[in-house]
């Protein structure tokens, strides 16, 4: 007791407090370690996901399933989708992440010559998740993966219960669109992450194809009772239990600046929206202040309190992100 005494009072000192309390944390609270009573001692989770230049959500993540994830996989590519050289994002930002050194898989992908298309280059990078994971780790076939994008979070709590779920389990996400605490108005829901047993894996882009509906409007039904319905639907189509996994994060999407906004959508897979009417700097201004989309298609967002439904670690930390938090006024 006296030693981890003396650790405390010398990394309060040295550190900062921030620095003690997650020590603290991963002393006295190792939920890992819980979780892997729970699931087994061989079994690992690997969180894996495509990365662009998601710096901010990049940081929420890792810390946020810091206690439930064992490995984060994370693909880049040396082109964007839409076929321009790129700068590897991850590399240049590495150093704000070196307390996730010893648990980042970093695979940088080069495109083939043949692909022609931006989804093309989008699902070559999801799959080459699967090649990450066969070289660079020792996953084996009782390993649990999470495959995602990288503004996909999962709520740790729903890695806990997807670990103790068999078959197939997709994350059920709030969708949120400039600001962390810019979330979409009415009955819908995003569908983007998988879990599954390695063993189970065909590959990352099929999955995405096969179990995954991405936005949902469900506006007026009771969010279970749909998510039960779309599950038994999906289990029965694909021959394999499914279960979709309610409230299990937040899809941060275009979180950013104006000039991030019109980089990604000079970037991203959708090059039927690389159009300057989409990219006038005061149409996207005009649309962040009045809680609209980029593209016309009538979604509506509304600010929620911080403290309200949204990350852990964001909430602890909410000076670190406050550049990405809506203030009223």
């Amino acid at each position: 007791m006296l030693s981890k005494l003396s650790t405390a009072i010398r990394t309060l000192r040295e550190d900062g407090a921030v620095s003690l309390l997650k020590h603290i944390r991963s002393d006295l609270f190792p939920a890992r370690d819980r979780l892997r009573e729970a699931r087994g001692p061989s079994t690992d989770i690997y969180d894996c996901f495509i990365f662009y230049n998601e710096v901010e959500v990049l940081k929420l993540r890792l810390n946020e399933l810091d206690d439930v994830v064992d490995k984060f996989v994370l693909v880049e590519a040396t082109e964007t989708f839409q076929g321009d050289d790129k700068e590897l994002h991850f590399e240049q930002n590495r150093e704000q992440f070196a307390d996730f050194e010893d648990r980042i898989i970093h695979h940088v992908v080069e495109y083939p010559e043949n692909l022609t298309s931006a989804w093309e280059r989008e699902y070559y990078l999801r799959d080459s998740i699967h090649e990450a994971l066969k070289i660079k780790s020792n996953i084996s076939p009782e390993d649990e993966l999470i495959i995602s994008d990288a503004d996909e979070v999962p709520r740790p709590r729903a890695v806990e219960r997807g670990v103790n779920t068999s078959g197939i389990k997709i994350l059920s996400q709030s969708l949120h669109y400039y600001y962390f605490n810019y979330v979409l108005d009415g009955g819908s829901l995003w569908l983007g992450p998988v879990m599954s047993k390695y063993r189970d894996l065909t590959s990352p882009q099929d999955f995405r194809d096969r179990y995954t509906q991405h936005r949902e409007d469900i506006g007026g039904v009771p969010e279970r009772p749909y998510l039960f319905v779309l599950q038994l639907l999906l289990s029965v189509g694909n021959q394999r239990r499914v279960t979709i996994l309610p409230d299990a994060g937040w899809h941060f999407s275009y979180i950013g600046d104006v000039e991030y906004m019109i980089d990604k959508i000079e970037t991203f897979s959708h090059t039927e929206l690389n159009e300057e009417q989409f990219k006038d700097r005061e149409r996207i201004e005009r649309a962040i202040a009045n809680g609209r989309d980029l593209f016309g298609e009538g979604l509506r967002f509304n600010a929620i309190d911080v403290g309200e439904r949204l990350p852990a670690y964001l909430r602890v930390n909410e000076a670190e992100f406050s550049d990405y938090l809506y203030r009223d006024g």
